[in-house]
């Protein structure tokens, strides 16, 4: 009898598990589509304001340095919200990390209802004598340097209530050139390029 009515049950199982399979696949193609459609694109960063102070040079090495970073972030996007979650941001000298921090989750809007200004402080990380020392002679010559600034963080994308998607972002802002004044034991460096800024490249990875 028990095998009668496993017998007679099987076909319905059978027609169920099929259904969720289908559902499951409709629903993962119509986002598909809907994606390939709305072609998301990652957030829009640029660095508007980028400055050093408390450089200090002993024997022509780096030992000290407070970094201040403005972001201005927006979303390029018409019909998509997007959320950019805990990120890293790294300065770097000539691939070489020279402080690090972090941004918390912010949300951006659909495009032209909102941006996101980010400022951020940092001290200097404990370098490697050979690029410390490369930085304080290129100081030394030119008082100016060339840093890179990456972030690598986690962004989510959202149309309408019920399609979202989480990518992993990263920014990349190259060769600001920062130009110094004052005292070699405590000088100020701000951006060269002024007000105006630079651009960075960002991509969804």
């Amino acid at each position: 009898m028990a095998r009668s009515f496993l017998s007679r049950a099987a076909p319905t199982v059978r027609c169920l598990i099929t259904s969720v399979i289908l559902i499951f696949l409709s629903l993962s193609v119509g986002t598909l589509i809907v994606w390939l459609i709305l072609h998301p694109q990652p957030p829009n960063f640029h660095v508007t304001s980028f400055s050093i102070s408390n450089f200090t040079l002993s024997d022509n090495i780096a030992v000290r340095a407070n970094y201040k970073i403005d972001f201005v972030v927006k979303n390029p996007n018409w019909k998509i919200n997007l959320w950019v979650y805990h990120s890293n941001v790294s300065v770097k000298y000539k691939r070489i990390e020279v402080s690090r921090g972090w941004f918390q989750r912010f949300p951006l809007p659909k495009r032209g209802r909102a941006e996101k200004s980010i400022r951020l402080e940092m001290d200097a990380n404990n370098m490697r004598r050979d690029g410390a020392a490369e930085m304080g002679l290129e100081y030394l010559s030119r008082k100016e340097v060339g840093y890179d600034v990456e972030v690598y963080g986690w962004a989510t994308l959202r149309a309408g209530k019920w399609i979202s998607e989480g990518r992993m972002l990263k920014v990349e802002c190259k060769n600001l050139k920062v130009v110094f004044s004052g005292k070699f034991d405590m000088a100020v460096g701000e951006l060269r390029n002024g007000s105006g800024g630079a651009a960075c490249s960002t991509v969804f990875i």
